[in-house]
């Protein structure tokens, strides 16, 4: 009985190992998804738990920042400047979506971006962290152009006629 007993923990044990290893397996495939969705964003993304320490940074988010390639563990009032700060921390724990614009402390110096904050849920809805969307001001202004119509259609160069004064402007 007692090497039966033995034999059968054994099994449980081997079980337990194989299932931790088929979950370990499958969070590091998510992890490669997540990471290689993150990547595929045209503008910089950092994910931020409740505490404000970050978790999660796309290349972009490295290369505006001048980070290095982990900056896992640092914390989000790293990156914002001190004025800004009080509103980046009032957001934290709301839950609230809201973008702003901000001054961001990136690697070539610090730069007015619009930052998008939007919460991270859980299944009961409550906030757990939040992801910031970091863009230029040009890329914005670029977006807006585009989507409201507001560009030229037509260059000089689309003017047809022989008249000398036209050719001559």
């Amino acid at each position: 009985t007692h090497t039966l007993t033995l034999v059968r923990s054994c099994a449980d044990c081997i079980s337990t190992l194989l299932r931790e290893k088929t979950l370990m397996r499958t969070q590091r495939r998510l992890n490669a998804v997540l990471q290689s969705v993150h990547n595929a964003l045209p503008e910089a993304v950092i994910a931020v738990n409740a505490e404000g320490g970050i978790t999660h940074a796309n290349n972009k988010a490295v290369d505006l920042l001048g980070q290095s390639k982990c900056m896992e563990k640092t914390d989000i009032r790293l990156i914002f400047s001190k004025p800004d700060l009080p509103r980046v921390q009032a957001l934290l724990g709301t839950g609230k979506t809201e973008t702003m614009e901000l001054e961001v402390l990136c690697g070539k110096g610090p730069n007015n971006h619009i930052c998008r904050f939007a919460p991270i849920l859980l299944e009961n809805g409550e906030p757990c962290g939040m992801t910031v969307s970091i863009s230029t001001k040009g890329r914005m202004i670029d977006l807006a152009k585009r989507v409201g119509g507001n560009y030229a259609k037509y260059s000089f160069n689309d003017i047809k006629g022989e008249s000398e004064i036209l050719k001559a402007q």
